[in-house]
């Protein structure tokens, strides 16, 4: 199921969820417009890796030094614990899904083999955040996502993670690419 956020933080600017990060290795939000602290989603950080699709209008996503304009359509990777905030071009219109999972949803378990030959790597990055244009391969694993958590057919949970790790292992070929 994608809920609305509720969204919510703590003094330190982590974002609060309704349930543990220990219980749920995933979870799929939406917000809109009305979700905004003036015209920005506030600043805010997470332990979760996040995808974001972007639906109903640009939205410019704001990192430390580091600024990334999203077009409607498109969506963003965020790497884990790095603040950062993001303003729609037309509030009304905005919707954005947000999938998140915790490192140990790739993993299996902190500090194991997996985790650090292929996660520990982009975590300890000075990556903030990836574009991932609608026309990039790796955008049908985004959707396919989504759609599981939209609509949760049988086994829905296995299949998100099978898309996520297909989506992980392309994003490491995209990150790498690029380095």
């Amino acid at each position: 199921m994608i809920h609305k956020t509720r969204f919510q933080t703590t003094p330190n600017q982590e974002e609060a969820f309704e349930n543990s990060a220990r219980t749920v290795a995933f979870r799929c939000l939406y917000a809109t417009g009305d979700n905004l602290q003036g015209k920005l989603f506030p600043w805010h950080w997470h332990s979760a890796f996040e995808i974001d699709l972007v639906t109903g209008c640009d939205t410019r996503f704001e990192f430390e030094g580091t600024i990334l304009d999203i077009p409607a359509g498109n969506a963003v990777f965020i790497n884990s614990q790095k603040i950062h905030a993001y303003q729609p071009q037309n509030p009304v219109k905005c919707r954005i899904y947000a999938f998140l999972f915790e490192p140990v949803l790739l993993a299996g378990e902190y500090n194991g083999e997996i985790f650090r030959k292929y996660v520990a790597p982009v975590l300890n990055s000075e990556i903030s955040g990836v574009e991932i244009p609608a026309a990039d391969p790796i955008f049908a694993y985004i959707q396919e996502m989504i759609r599981l958590c939209a609509e949760e057919p049988q086994y829905y949970e296995i299949r998100v993670r099978t898309q996520v790790e297909e989506f992980w292992c392309r994003l490491l070929d995209k990150i790498t690419a690029v380095q």
